[in-house]
Order: structure tokens, then C-alpha cells, then sequence
């Protein structure tokens, strides 16, 4: 499995069985069995819809949420093929509150979306910071925290 020179994302089980690998050029999903005493890894599918960003994607209700270069993609983790794209948080980093996806680009602008497989769908945004971001969002009782370079902020969240 060579998925580029540089993989930045951390792997992570989908299913009890199923390790989705991100990386640089491509993603790729393992299915991993037990044999007696020994294990057995086969490649399901490998992606280039889910590739080249040091943000951890996400998994929520079946489908996982990521970036495809500056694209926030929704991609069928059966295929490994992207059901949507959308280009409207740009670069960005992203983790997932409740039901929502919770965006950071790399400007400082905070984007509240719904984890649909339906499409992008932004529920709100706020620009945050002014100066380059490259950590992502945190969460924490019912606030998220973003900084930049320079910054640092807290968001309340409310119904």
C-alpha cells in the first residue's frame, strides 16, 4: 500500500472491520479478518475523491465527509466515489458536532453546515479570524474553539 510520500490524516475504523487509510494522492479503504491466529487485510477500494489534506475526515450515519483537495466532499464508503463536492469553504479543516459538519478554512472562516449526503447544505458562517489557520475546530460544551497564528475564539452555540 504506497498512498503517496506524504499522508498526513490519522487511519480510523469506520466499521468494527473496515480502516479507511487517507492520503496525499488517494484514500483507501481495508477490510481486516481474523484467520486463527493470524490477520488478513484486503483493499476494498482506493479513491483519489478523498485525497491531498491534512484535515481528519469524518464519519456520520454511513457516508464519510472530507476534503478532496479545497473540495468538502460526502463520499459512499462502499465505493469509495464522491456523491457531492462543493468548493464553498475552500481549503479547511473540519470535524463533526451532532449532526453538523463544522468547517474552518484556512482565512478564518467558520462554516456551519448539515452532514448530508444530500449536498452541501450551509446553515451558517461566521468569519472568525484574520490571520492564517491551519488547526482544526474543537468542540466543547456546546462552544467551538478556533485560533489561528495570532488568535484565538470561542463560539456559543444555541438552538
Amino acid at each position: 500500500m504506497n498512498l503517496g510520500q506524504q499522508t498526513h490524516p490519522t487511519p480510523f475504523l469506520i466499521e468494527p472491520a473496515k480502516l479507511l487509510v487517507p492520503g496525499f494522492d488517494r484514500s483507501e479503504l481495508l477490510h481486516i479478518s481474523r484467520l486463527g491466529e493470524k490477520y488478513q487485510v484486503e483493499a476494498l477500494w482506493q479513491s483519489r475523491d478523498l485525497r491531498g489534506n491534512f484535515s481528519e475526515p469524518v464519519y456520520h450515519a454511513g457516508y464519510i465527509y472530507g476534503f478532496s483537495g479545497a473540495f468538502l466532499t460526502c463520499i459512499n464508503p462502499e465505493t469509495g466515489r464522491s456523491i457531492w463536492k462543493s468548493r464553498t469553504t475552500g481549503d479547511a479543516s473540519l470535524i463533526l458536532v451532532d449532526d453538523h459538519l463544522v468547517v474552518l478554512n484556512s482565512g478564518g472562516k467558520l462554516f456551519v453546515a448539515a452532514a448530508s449526503p444530500d449536498g452541501f447544505r450551509e446553515k451558517t458562517a461566521l468569519q472568525i479570524t484574520g490571520g492564517r489557520n491551519a488547526t482544526p475546530p474543537s468542540f466543547a460544551d456546546g462552544r467551538i474553539y478556533v485560533r489561528s497564528l495570532r488568535e484565538i475564539a470561542r463560539v456559543e452555540i444555541s438552538k
